[in-house]
């Protein structure tokens, strides 16, 4: 198994080091109850406190065993009908050691993209492919050239700002446990972007993989 790099902690941990108050949403804890029903624990954990979620994550992805369930994971985290629900889908997602799961995730949310309508935007749709798209990264269960290589297959399909974005987030969180020259190559693609802002976001982050 590998270890978590300095990135991926900073994102898997993000809310709870955050923290200067627990918001509690339930005085019942994911990890308290009988019931193995995936959806009911999925319930509760977005309901959950930020820290019982931090250990409660845990448990819980060894009952989302399904496509449909990290389809309704995906959901939650972009419905932000909870607090912190993007992080929350992002951190338990991360917990997966479940590549083919993650490999028709990717699938069905790529087509999904790729059949929106040009020039138009489904804010819904693409949060729910950011966070899936870090998820993927963070996920350190899994091989890293596995990630890498999911994480690629989103590059040549997208021509939205916020995917192009977390797209070059990604690269930067695996890129402590990836040769440098892969990851420098992958994001130098981003600089010759026709959006000024993806590639001045690009050339930065290069800047700060330089200083590594």
């Amino acid at each position: 198994m590998l270890g978590l790099n300095t990135n991926s902690t900073a994102i898997l941990n993000k809310v709870e080091n955050s923290l200067s108050t627990v918001y509690i949403y339930s005085t019942h804890s994911p990890t308290d109850t009988s019931s193995n029903d995936p959806d009911l624990l999925t319930k509760e954990y977005f309901l959950s406190s930020l820290a019982q979620r931090a250990v409660s994550r845990k448990i819980i992805i060894k009952y989302i065993n399904s496509l449909s369930y990290f389809l309704k994971i995906l959901s939650y985290g972009a419905s932000g009908n909870t607090r912190d629900s993007y992080y929350g889908a992002v951190n338990l997602l991360a917990e997966t050691d479940n590549l083919k799961l993650l490999e028709s995730t990717i699938l069905i949310a790529r087509e999904d993209y790729v059949k929106m309508p040009k020039n138009s935007s489904n804010r819904n749709l693409e949060t729910i492919l950011e966070i899936l798209i870090k998820a993927i990264a963070c996920a350190y269960k899994i091989d890293v050239m596995q990630r890498f290589r999911l994480i690629s297959y989103i590059i040549n399909i997208t021509s939205g700002r916020v995917i192009k974005a977390a797209i070059i987030d990604s690269l930067l969180i695996v890129a402590d446990e990836i040769d440098g020259d892969i990851i420098k190559n992958a994001i130098k693609n981003f600089t010759f972007d026709k959006d000024k802002y993806i590639c001045d976001y690009a050339n930065k982050s290069l800047q700060e993989l330089s200083l590594v």
